[in-house]
């Protein structure tokens, strides 16, 4: 054999040859070499199929329900994950892969969640012990954190421009809204005026005068009423 050329067909499958080559005891190859290379009795190239599949998630559907009290929740459907199942064709070269080839695809698609949502305004009383009976139309669970008007970050003056103090309180107004009337047990009445980037979903922020009473209430979970600004 030209010791050139078994030099190359060591290290790749690719090989220009002037004179023909002999690369195993069956077989003889000249020229551009594209067909796989049998050393022995063993094919270097080999083909598999790899599938790989993905979960496609289900979106969930409300239908109002005038009927039901608002924010409550039905499940009249369950949703049900859909599948994407991928496949494709690899060479490999000596156990690497050097080529994928997309085949097909598979899809099962997701079935939708349906949910019946209430709408149905019912207002509640709420005996308080410090600002007698309120009545109130929905009541969340959250975290509520202290804050003052000039801590870090803070201005002095709510999102709504009014100035912070006790009373005021941060919500995310995909929430609550700006402007609702809050009670708060533990706080009392306040007022959804202003915003914060750290608020998200159920989280609402109390403004306090000094740091003291602030620290003294800290991080908790807590119910908040809403009294004004009903659907």
């Amino acid at each position: 054999m030209n010791l050139l050329a078994a030099a190359l067909l060591s290290v790749s499958p690719f090989v220009f040859a002037k004179t023909p080559v002999e690369t195993s005891p069956i077989r003889e190859v000249s020229g551009f070499i594209s067909a796989p290379i049998i050393i022995g009795m063993e094919s270097v190239f080999t083909e598999e199929e790899d599938v790989v599949t993905a979960d496609i998630p289900y979106e969930t559907e409300y239908e109002e329900n005038k009927e039901e009290e608002y924010g409550r929740e039905l499940i009249l459907k369950e949703g049900k994950t859909g599948t994407s199942q991928r496949y494709f064709k690899v060479t490999l070269w000596r156990g690497e892969e050097i080529s994928r080839e997309f085949i097909r695809e598979e899809i099962e698609p997701p079935v939708s969640e349906i949910v019946s949502l209430g709408t149905k305004i019912v207002w509640r009383d709420l005996p308080t012990p410090d600002d007698g009976v309120l009545s109130y139309w929905y009541k969340i669970s959250a975290t509520s954190t202290a804050y003052t008007p000039y801590c870090p970050g803070c201005s002095g003056r709510t999102f709504t421009g009014s100035t912070a103090g006790r009373g005021s309180c941060a919500v995310d107004p995909s929430v609550i809204k700006l402007g609702t009337k809050l009670y708060i047990p533990g706080y009392g009445i306040c007022k959804a005026e202003d915003t914060g980037g750290a608020i998200r979903g159920n989280e609402i922020d109390v403004c306090f005068p000094d740091d003291e009473t602030a620290v003294r209430w800290g991080r908790r979970s807590t119910e908040v009423y809403l009294l004004t600004n009903n659907p």
